[in-house]
């Protein structure tokens, strides 16, 4: 007898890779898992089907894309995708999540963390650690490949911290801002009747 919902989850890549796109549906259906209302929906499956349609040109080596990259890089595209098909369909939520990808630079760059790094950086890294936060501010998604110090894990952590809530440093779109209006903006849709 199922007592909650079930979370399954699809990801697709253009470079199939097999033992790695199940590393990423494990990933996103652990997340998910954890933003669902599933105990007050039981009997029922969420299925989430996410396919990355392309890459960037720059993040092929040799013609297959690197597999850092392919475990670690494309979870906030697809954890933010996903969000936003579950906002569309109206399931219930109990937070809203987003995350972001730090590398730890080698010794050949610079020492400070970089948050939402290039492929360049990502391939040079002697680390990369993918770091996701509920809307409470909470650590939802913790994985990390490569070695650091925990010192150089506190920084990125800090670094993916203030990149999810301060825009201003951020080098690409706040998802966390633009959740909260769409959840707000979808509030305000239902609630006029």
């Amino acid at each position: 007898m199922f007592i909650d919902a079930i979370i399954d989850s699809h990801v697709r890549v253009p470079s199939s890779t097999g033992t790695g796109e199940r590393y990423l549906e494990f990933i996103i259906a652990g997340a998910l898992q954890q933003l669902i209302l599933v105990d007050g929906h039981p009997r029922c499956a969420y299925q989430v089907t996410l396919q990355v349609t392309q890459s960037p040109r720059n993040d092929n080596v040799n013609g297959k894309v690197a597999q850092a990259q392919v475990k670690l890089a494309s979870v906030p595209a697809l954890l933010h995708a996903a969000m936003l098909a579950l906002l569309a369909a109206s399931v219930p939520l109990k937070e809203i999540a987003t995350c972001v990808v730090v590398a730890t630079p080698g010794e050949a760059l610079r020492q400070e963390p970089i948050g939402n790094p290039p492929a360049v950086v990502m391939r040079e890294a002697k680390s990369l650690h993918l770091l996701g936060f509920a809307s409470n501010g909470g650590l939802l998604l913790a994985e990390s490949e490569g070695e650091c110090t925990l010192e150089e894990w506190a920084r990125g952590y800090l670094l993916s911290w203030t990149e999810e809530e301060n825009p201003d440093h951020n080098n690409g779109p706040n998802m966390g801002q633009l959740l909260r209006t769409l959840v707000k903006a979808k509030t305000a849709l239902e609630a006029y009747w």
